[in-house]
């Protein structure tokens, strides 16, 4: 006698077995698009985390974002209220010049 194996089907939606979860890869919050491996800030936490998914519950009428702590790997979820909004480069500042000055003094 033979067994049959199943086939494996992959789904590229984590949230595939609730109809009524939509999941996002971009996601708009204010000005900034965000993206996947956007890093993030949110209230109440010290880390950074980088953005993964978000995923809206239409029943529910609840968003949320999906993300990696970008210093340990660990997973976690946010409301899209707890979110304080994307880390962004620090600007440098130009070295200003003392051509022109003169010391007085």
């Amino acid at each position: 006698m033979t067994t049959l194996k199943k086939k494996f089907v992959q789904r590229n939606d984590p949230y595939y077995y609730n109809p009524h979860i939509t999941v996002f890869y971009e996601f708009k919050h204010g000005n900034d698009e965000i993206t996947i491996g956007t890093p993030l800030k949110f209230k109440y936490e010290r880390s950074i985390f980088k953005f993964m998914k978000a995923a809206h519950h239409s029943e529910k009428n609840v968003t949320w974002i999906d993300c990696m702590e970008s210093t340990t790997g660990v997973f976690r979820s946010f409301y899209v209220e707890e979110l304080k909004g994307v880390v962004k480069p620090k600007k440098r500042r130009k070295k200003r010049s003392d051509v022109g000055r003169t010391r007085t003094g």
